[in-house]
């Protein structure tokens, strides 16, 4: 028996798929703590029975609702409309269903068909939509956006730089190494600067330790410097073998 806020829904002699048409009935109810119950639930069951009715609830009035639907769309098995409505969600006007929309693009197979819009959004005047941007390609690997996170981590947004440092050095390694060194050396923000240590110590070479130590030494914010100290270290460990 499955309790959707007060609603009681017999499970026991339907499929997953009879019960998503349940809770997808729900979707439009009156009470948004229903709306959303139903969504989670939806993503919970893994039924993609339903993604249609799914990605009606980015439409929804209550940001709550919309945050559980997105979350539910990360949760099933969508193709190339689901994954569009997710990235539409980058663009969402609650912070919060902008951050899941990132997250549950890290959980779709294949980005393939909207790697053009995320680089793009990396583009758009709102800053708010490139955080959101910036997010999701940590999450996802589009092979062709490192032309456009170069420039952002030279953006007017903290946050818009700090986020392409670390894709930059999540998915392009050693192709990041200057660009890292870059930020971590003239960043006017102690989190980008962080940031920067952080993916130096993660895909740097040996040849960064003195300046990594140097950094540590020298940089005004104790974070920076500790983070510094930590990727230098990290350098200047003899690599494993096996």
């Amino acid at each position: 028996m499955l309790i959707v806020s007060g609603c009681y829904l017999d499970t026991s002699p339907a499929g997953p798929d009879a019960v998503s048409i349940q809770l997808a009935d729900l979707l439009s109810d009156k009470d948004p703590v229903v709306r959303r119950t139903a969504a989670e639930s939806l993503g919970k069951i893994g039924s993609s029975s339903q993604i249609e009715r799914v990605v009606q609830t980015l439409s929804d009035p209550d940001p709550r609702v919309r945050e559980a639907g997105v979350v539910a769309l990360g949760r099933l098995e969508v193709e190339a409309d689901g994954v569009l409505a997710i990235v539409q969600a980058l663009s969402d006007t609650a912070e919060p269903v902008r951050s899941a929309a990132a997250r549950s693009l890290g959980e779709v197979d294949d980005v393939s068909g909207v790697a053009n819009r995320l680089i793009q959004l990396l583009k758009d005047p709102d800053s708010r939509k490139r955080r959101a941007a910036v997010q999701a390609l940590v999450q996802v690997e589009v092979a062709g956006a490192f032309s456009q996170l170069s420039l952002a981590v030279r953006d007017d947004d903290a946050i818009v730089r700090q986020g392409a440092v670390a894709a930059l050095g999540e998915w392009w390694g050693e192709k990041a190494i200057p660009l890292l060194r870059e930020r971590l050396a003239g960043d006017a923000v102690p989190g980008v600067r962080v940031e920067a240590a952080y993916r130096l110590g993660k895909v740097g070479h040996h040849g960064l330790v003195k300046e990594l130590h140097h950094v540590a030494s020298t940089d005004r914010d104790v974070m920076v410097r500790r983070w510094a100290k930590w990727a230098g270290d990290q350098l200047k460990r003899p690599p494993e073998s096996g």
